[in-house]
């Protein structure tokens, strides 16, 4: 269970800086 979350906490910061990195663009 820890290792999914951990895994979803991931992916989730990942889409917000790509967010982020598109928006600065």
């Amino acid at each position: 269970m820890k290792n999914t979350i951990s895994i979803l906490i991931v992916i989730f910061i990942f889409l917000h800086l790509n967010c982020y990195k598109k928006q600065v663009i």
